[in-house]
């Protein structure tokens, strides 16, 4: 006769199965091959393959969801602690206004850009500029002490063709950043002649 876990379920009629061994409906039976006989033989290989199974799967959830909720919670606790940088929030309004069009837009490449800017248009939050975590890099703020390079905000440091930042999702090397989303321009007066 083989191995077999079983566990309870409320109680049926038994019955005999081909191999001899006594069937009960109201019991999940698990046969094992002989390669498995003995997995569940005592308490600590059980719970040993239990722990197992449960760290797999998470490792496994965590893969497929992409990260994006540990990245949600780095994202509050920065924009949290952002709110009190010394870079006026007033200025990402002002900075929209003059390099944003009606279509919210960017106009031009964004290198003056000094805002507080600090997720991608895919959702993604920036590095740190001073680390090197996830991703090694040589845009720090002492190789670039023109382009602002404080906390993790958005720059355009090398001529591309909007501002960008490194991410902190470890397969996802950089992103570019919508500067001008959540832009609407003033409303412009215009003169309606009615003959």
């Amino acid at each position: 006769m083989g191995n077999y876990y079983s566990t309870n379920i409320p109680r049926m009629k038994k019955e005999t199965c081909s191999n001899g061994l006594i069937y009960n409906p109201g019991v999940i039976h698990i046969h094992f091959n002989q390669y498995n006989q003995g997995l569940f033989k005592n308490n600590k290989n059980n719970i040993l393959l239990r722990t197992k199974s449960f760290l797999f799967l998470f490792v496994v959830l965590v893969l497929l969801l992409g990260f994006n909720f540990a990245e949600s919670v780095v994202a509050q606790t920065a924009s949290s602690s952002s709110t009190s940088a010394s870079t006026p929030i007033l200025y990402d309004e002002q900075y929209q206004i003059s390099n944003c069009d009606r279509n919210a837009m960017l106009i031009g490449t964004g290198e003056d850009y000094r805002g507080t800017k600090s997720t991608t248009i895919n959702g993604y939050t920036c590095q740190r500029w001073d680390s090197q975590s996830p991703h090694a890099h040589s845009r720090t703020p002492e190789n670039y002490p023109d382009y602002d390079l404080r906390e993790n905000y958005c720059r355009n440091v090398d001529g591309e063709h909007a501002p960008w930042c490194f991410t902190t999702n470890p397969f996802v090397l950089f992103d570019y950043c919508d500067v001008c989303e959540g832009y609407v321009p003033p409303e412009t007066t215009s003169t309606s002649s009615s003959t």
